[in-house]
């Protein structure tokens, strides 16, 4: 059985903003990832402890994209590596050590203009990664 209902997978967030990414499961047992952006006031105490947030929070487009990987995804919306610098207020279970090497991955692959998170950003990473 398929679940309908989207699950949310991360959530990274920056001065004034952030985006949510979550994972649609396929007929064929893979998962689709979605992602909707969060603006000013976002307050964590709005959500329950499940990984789905409540609807009247968060309203999905009508027509999504979607990609085969959260990587993908986040790719697709920050491609400068941007996003190594933001602050991950959860990472689902199931995706914490990929994030940690995706991370490490893009990172290590920037070059002179790419950004460079610092030691604290780094610590919230390793936390919320469960290192």
């Amino acid at each position: 059985m398929v679940n309908q209902k989207p699950e949310r997978v991360l959530v990274l967030a920056a001065e004034g903003g952030g985006f949510d990414f979550f994972r649609q499961a396929t007929a064929d047992g893979r998962y689709r990832f979605t992602m909707t952006s969060m603006g000013c006031g976002f307050d964590r105490s709005d959500f329950d402890d499940e990984w789905t947030p409540p609807v009247e929070e968060r309203s999905v487009p009508k027509t999504p994209t979607s990609f085969e990987t959260l990587e993908e995804a986040i790719t697709a919306l920050l491609s400068d590596g941007m996003w190594v610098a933001w602050h991950p207020l959860e990472i689902h279970p199931d995706h914490r050590q990929a994030m940690w090497q995706f991370r490490q991955a893009t990172i290590q692959a920037g070059g002179e203009d790419s950004w460079k998170p610092n030691a604290e950003q780094d610590h919230h990473w390793a936390l919320a990664c469960g290192l």
